[in-house]
């Protein structure tokens, strides 16, 4: 009898530590909510995985840490809802306005957002000033810090789209009058249409939208979670992973 209970005892003792072990080396799987921005995010040119500068870079910092990962790229509206709704939810491009700052666990900046106005050069009497563009069609994507921005200022004209490109196609084919475009990125965004912008200049530089582009994790992400990945930001952003990442893309495209 003594045998066999002390035999038990060890068995049990053996089990223990290791079905412990196994499920604290269980690895967490972050989705990456990803939307059309070039050259951010984006449908590749074949239609296979989507690619850019943050998807690239999003994927080396999930693998640094540890994290299993599946990409989805959506509408911005279907970002933010995920966003909200779900935890262990990465998303690579959000700005960070105080209305935002309980919304997620802020990882850090990935870069760095001017806005401005864009119309079409032909415009007669265009904007100097928010008060004189009230009137007119701008596009906008849906929850958007731009089209939340120019809401609270009283512009009611606002026409809603699912991304970037496709509000800045609108302006091209005239089916609105202004676009609020990022400056960094304008000229990579109109290289992506077939008719391009010859006719589009900036109208209205918005100084109030110069902002970060932040990496960030939805609010219920579990805080080990968020401090890996805050760790291992930290670590490839000071190793100058991001940098080499975008001047390799942005240099391959030009060629």
């Amino acid at each position: 009898m003594y045998h066999m209970t002390r035999s038990l005892l060890l068995f049990c003792l053996f089990l223990l530590p290791w079905g412990s072990g196994w499920a604290q080396g269980d690895a967490t799987e972050i989705t990456i909510l990803a939307e059309e921005f070039w050259p951010y995010s984006f449908t590749s040119a074949s239609g296979q995985a989507p690619q850019g500068i943050l998807v690239d870079f999003a994927g080396e910092l999930l693998e640094a840490a540890g994290m299993e990962q599946d990409l989805q790229l959506l509408p911005w509206p279907r970002v933010m809802q995920q966003l909200r709704q779900h935890p262990n939810q990465l998303i690579l491009t959000l700005i960070r306005t105080p209305e935002r700052e309980s919304l997620v666990h802020w990882v850090g900046p990935v870069d760095e957002i001017n806005h401005a106005l864009y119309g079409n050069a032909t415009m007669t009497n265009p904007p100097t000033n928010l008060e004189q563009a009230r009137h007119l069609y701008v596009s906008t994507v849906v929850d958007d810090v731009a089209s939340n921005y120019l809401e609270q200022n009283a512009f009611t004209n606002l026409v809603r789209t699912s991304d970037h490109l496709k509000g800045l196609e609108m302006l091209t084919r005239g089916r609105v009058d202004l676009y609020p475009g990022n400056t960094a990125l304008i000229d990579y965004q109109c290289a992506q249409l077939a008719d391009g912008c010859e006719n589009i200049r900036l109208m209205l530089t918005l100084t109030e939208l110069e902002q970060d582009l932040y990496f960030a994790l939805s609010a219920g992400t579990e805080q080990s979670v968020v401090n890996a990945i805050r760790e291992q930001f930290n670590r490839l952003i000071a190793n100058g992973r991001l940098k080499a990442i975008s001047d390799a893309f942005l240099n391959a495209d030009q060629n």
